[in-house]
């Protein structure tokens, strides 16, 4: 504190060590016997014969004297680069300090550039596939350089703006695992896209990053248990392919362009006007801006259309890997399942493109990029034949398309049936023989309805009387098996085919 302190001050002689610890420790991946031994007094010895002699850094340009060394790591691409964090937020000084040296420690240059002034740097780690890619944690989150540390990005989506201690790489799936100061351990799964965020991406409207292999298999839906707080488990990455996109700019709707301009109105003191009926009416009928990715197979055709939120910069998308849902029968609300999925799609190479939708035109913004759906070979009951197990889902997928069609069908018919008898309570001359024909419309749909779906009479008067399986509920139990299975088709899934298709025939025949 600026003084010598009398034999008398409290605590002069208890909270001091006496020692220089060794805090932050590296060997370098490429030179064998190449070490680097940073200390909490402000030193860096580096050593090139595994430690026989070690040569003494002490001065350090732009870093005050005796700063913490908190972190030193040597380079994985060049054996003459190290990069060293320095933290001296004990002495009041909260600046981000990040040297590196291109010549084993004997002269030092600052790559902390444009970090946060208030912000000190905790941690380290360069990325193995690009030299220039940087990761550094600081007292208020992490940050990435994609260009040797001459402009810095905040990595904040999903983490929390707090301490990052320490990073770690895991090299063969390229994530990022970040520990932070009270807050837990984040991991960023597959960061190899920053790898390619160059100046002309950026630069572009939309870019789509190389995918990366899909493994596919079902997971299990059992939970641990039992153990109280000593048992503890984080969710697994979903089992899809990852799509990693870059959108130069989001668009704005309508209504923010005008609430922006109305803030700029009020902010300059200008009267703002209210908007017409049309523009308002123009507001209330715009649709919301969307991306759409679009997966197909090796031939070309569209396996699935997905819709994600248009949002601006880096962002993902994920696909599980499988067909959509059927329509589910209006007579069936309760299990809806529409923009939902049903069966895993085969093994192979298939193509993602992405496209923006701005109120309802559509601009192709980047792709097809290829990549491979491959299966899991590990499981307990692999199907033999997954050829023949994709060409068995994708007929009970086209049978159940035509059985919910058909279940709408007789829906809307009823609803119509309906709508005709209560125009009727208005005429005025004799009209019961059309209601008797009505009347008779109505029982011979409802009729058909029970067949494709179910009778709900008896779940409504609660009655637990014994029925054949609806034909719906035949596809429905088959689409439910086989979306949480890789295996081939159980004989008791192939009798339930056989069933509902010889059964349909007859109520598509009556319906017509």
């Amino acid at each position: 504190m600026g003084r010598v302190w009398p034999l008398g001050a409290v605590a002069k002689s208890l909270n001091t060590s006496p020692y220089g610890n060794i805090v932050a420790l590296d060997e370098s991946p490429v030179a064998e016997g190449l070490l680097y031994a940073g200390t909490d007094d402000g030193l860096i010895q580096v050593t090139e014969d595994g430690g026989a002699n070690w040569r003494r850094i002490d001065k350090f340009p732009g870093i005050p004297d005796i700063t913490y060394v908190n972190d030193i790591i040597a380079s994985h691409h060049d054996r003459n680069t190290v990069y060293a964090a320095f933290n001296n937020h004990k002495r009041g000084d909260f600046k981000p300090y990040i040297l590196k040296s291109a010549d084993l420690g004997r002269t030092w240059t600052s790559v902390a550039s444009d970090l946060p002034v208030r912000g000190s740097v905790y941690s380290l780690a360069e990325d193995c596939g690009h030299k220039d890619l940087l990761f550094a944690g600081t007292e208020f989150g992490l940050f990435v350089t994609m260009d040797g540390g001459r402009h810095w990005r905040k990595l904040g989506s999903g983490l929390p703006p707090a301490t990052v201690r320490d990073l770690a790489i895991q090299k063969r799936e390229n994530d990022l695992v970040v520990a932070t100061f009270g807050r837990g351990i984040y991991i960023l799964d597959d960061y190899s896209a920053l790898r390619n965020l160059k100046p002309e991406v950026l630069a572009g409207d939309g870019h789509l990053f190389p995918v990366k292999d899909a493994w596919m298999f079902a997971p299990t839906t059992s939970q641990p248990g039992g153990q109280g707080g000593s048992c503890f488990a984080t969710p697994s990455p979903p089992v899809t392919a990852i799509f990693t996109y870059h959108l130069k700019e989001a668009p704005k709707s309508l209504r923010a362009r005008r609430l922006e301009a109305e803030a700029e109105l009020i902010k300059a003191g200008k009267p703002v006007s209210y908007p017409t009926y049309e523009r308002l009416k123009a507001e209330e009928r715009e649709e919301p801006a969307v991306l759409i990715f679009t997966i197909a197979d090796e031939d070309g055709q569209v396996v699935r259309v997905l819709q994600e939120p248009a949002l601006q910069g880096l962002n993902r998308a994920a696909w599980d890997l499988k067909y959509p849902a059927l329509d589910v029968p209006q007579a069936q609300p309760a299990r809806a399942a529409r923009g939902r999925s049903s069966t895993f799609v085969s093994p192979g190479v298939y193509t993602v493109s992405m496209a923006l939708s701005v109120d309802s035109k559509v601009r192709q913004l980047a792709g097809p990029v290829p990549f491979k759906v491959q299966a899991l070979t590990s499981v307990s009951l692999p199907a033999a034949d997954r050829a023949e197990l994709a060409a068995f889902q994708k007929k009970v997928r086209k049978l159940g398309n035509s059985v919910n069609g058909t279940s709408n069908a007789v829906a809307d018919l009823l609803a119509l049936a309906g709508n005709y008898r209560t125009a009727l309570e208005s005429v005025t001359v004799p009209h019961q023989d059309l209601l008797d024909s009505i009347k008779a419309l109505e029982t011979r749909l409802e009729d058909l309805q029970v067949l494709l779906t179910g009778d709900r009479r008896l779940f409504l008067w609660r009655l637990s009387e014994e029925t054949r399986p609806a034909i719906a509920v035949q596809i429905d139990g088959i689409i439910s098996g086989q979306s949480r299975s890789t295996s081939a088709p159980t004989q008791a899934q192939r009798d339930a085919y056989a069933i509902a298709e010889e059964e349909f025939k007859p109520v598509y025949e009556e319906l017509k």
